[in-house]
């Protein structure tokens, strides 16, 4: 489908993706974090400066779910692809459908009959607008650092981005063609943009429903934002972050592996082939086993219990384990999540020190399910305004 075949290579791919995500990416955050941050206080100022007052008043309506997609992919992209396409707004647009494309798309073809399947993926994707877009775009910036990467040997002085990434980690004996490094580029650029903007809104709403936080959040983080390894040095906005992805996760299931041959576990149970195997996130991180009172918003949970002040670090937000498996668990463990709690922890501290926020309408549910997915609403609003 447009224009791709499928790669059989999965070793291959998953090992790029993770050397990608998970090594590079991460390894320069540090180094990306000034031109990432000045990235979210354009794109929040552009965004609310389009928004309208309420009223007479100094508070702006600001629909919440929109601004965190619109924002996650412009910051997303200069760290994907670089300064020229994420200025480019045919591009931005294109980035904010695609995975928009795919959801509506794949939920639609599971009771689509097969015959039929073509037709209507041409209808949910507009003939495939956005990926025809995006690969349009990419295509003539790859094939140009491809070029540039056969002329030198090294990463010195090359862009510091995941698309320069993958062309560098693409295997030496068969490197990959332009196709296949946008099969690739896509297939990360999916995951990063929904799980991250549904995030931030939550944690928006946590700050609204419960502002006694506020303060010592903006105390932590006029403390450390200037310094160099400030994101591992927030434990408050750290631990704020991981309660409000506790009781606010995507999808109530995570960990989906479907069953390609007969499995039987320890204790007896057996699945049959074709079937599908998932944890239930939603009800192990509510777990009163686990967590005390699972139902309370403590914001701090996750910090030292031994510190009065709440200034020793404990448990991480980026730790995946079997009382969060937010991230997934094992060898499947998301490995952009450290990029990931980044960018959310900039992004909750810019509007921490820049914007106060809250509840346009308290009384009105702010998300919806679909299956297991739970999602907001695309039309619940903030009032947002500029700190004084």
């Amino acid at each position: 489908m447009f224009g791709f075949n499928v790669q059989k290579d999965v070793s291959t791919t998953q090992s790029i993706a993770h050397r990608v995500l998970r090594t590079l990416l991460t390894a320069n955050l540090p180094k990306l974090q000034p031109i990432l941050l000045n990235r979210i206080g354009e794109a929040f100022a552009k965004d609310l400066a389009s928004s309208s007052f309420l009223g007479d008043t100094d508070w702006k309506l600001m629909p919440t779910f929109a601004m965190a997609r619109t924002i996650v992919v412009k910051v997303n992209s200069l760290a994907f692809v670089g300064e020229k396409l994420s200025n480019d707004e045919e591009y931005l647009q294109a980035a904010i459908q695609y995975p928009e494309d795919v959801f509506l798309t794949a939920e639609i073809l599971q009771v689509t009959p097969n015959l039929l399947a073509p037709i209507v993926a041409a209808l949910t994707t507009k003939n495939g607008r956005a990926i025809n877009t995006l690969i349009r775009r990419l295509g003539p910036l790859i094939e140009e650092r491809i070029a540039e990467n056969s002329r030198s040997e090294g990463q010195s002085g090359k862009p510091l981005d995941c698309l320069q990434w993958i062309i560098s980690s693409s295997p030496k004996k068969n490197p990959w063609n332009t196709e296949k490094i946008i099969q690739e580029f896509l297939a990360l650029w999916f995951g990063s943009v929904h799980q991250m903007a549904m995030g931030f809104v939550y944690t928006l709403y946590d700050l609204c429903a419960h502002p006694e936080y506020i303060e010592p959040l903006r105390l932590e983080v006029s403390e450390q934002f200037t310094k160099r390894d400030s994101l591992e040095n927030m434990p408050l906005l750290d631990s704020f972050l991981k309660e409000s992805s506790r009781l606010n996760p995507s999808d109530s299931i995570s960990v989906r592996r479907k069953v390609m041959k007969p499995f039987t576990f320890f204790d007896g149970t057996y699945i049959p082939v074709g079937n599908w195997a998932c944890v239930p996130q939603k009800a192990m991180m509510r777990d009163p086993d686990t967590y005390k009172n699972p139902e309370l918003f403590d914001g701090f949970r996750f910090t030292s219990q031994n510190s009065v002040k709440y200034t020793e670090r404990g448990s991480s937000f980026t730790d995946a384990d079997d009382s969060f498996p937010f991230w997934g668990l094992g060898h499947h463990t998301c490995p952009g999540r450290f990029f990931a709690a980044g960018i959310l922890k900039l992004m909750v501290a810019h509007v921490l020190l820049t914007y106060d926020v809250k509840f346009a309408d308290e009384s009105k549910s702010r998300t919806f399910t679909w299956r297991t997915a739970i999602v907001p609403k695309s039309k619940t609003a903030l009032l947002v305004r500029e700190r004084k």
